[in-house]
């Protein structure tokens, strides 16, 4: 049994880094397009990856670090705003 669960979490750890397009993105955030658009102008918002002249995508894992970190932020200013 050991063993079963090694693997799995060998398996785990070396998932792939799924690619989000645009609108893929704002879906997951549950934010507008226009919403994104600004967020993506601003210097802490993960660079996109060029898939083609047209076409661009955001790693998930630089997406996910990216609210870790704003969750962090939301969370010592909360503590800040209780005193």
């Amino acid at each position: 049994m050991a063993q079963r669960s090694r693997g799995s979490a060998a398996r785990k750890a070396k998932a792939p880094d799924y690619l989000l397009r645009f609108n893929d993105l704002a879906r997951v955030l549950a934010i507008s397009r226009a919403h994104l658009y600004e967020l993506a102008k601003t210097p802490d918002f993960p660079q996109p990856v060029r898939l083609s002249e047209r076409v661009r995508a955001w790693r998930w894992s630089e997406i996910d670090a990216w609210l870790q970190r704003r969750r962090g932020m939301d969370s010592r200013a909360a503590r800040r705003a209780r005193g």
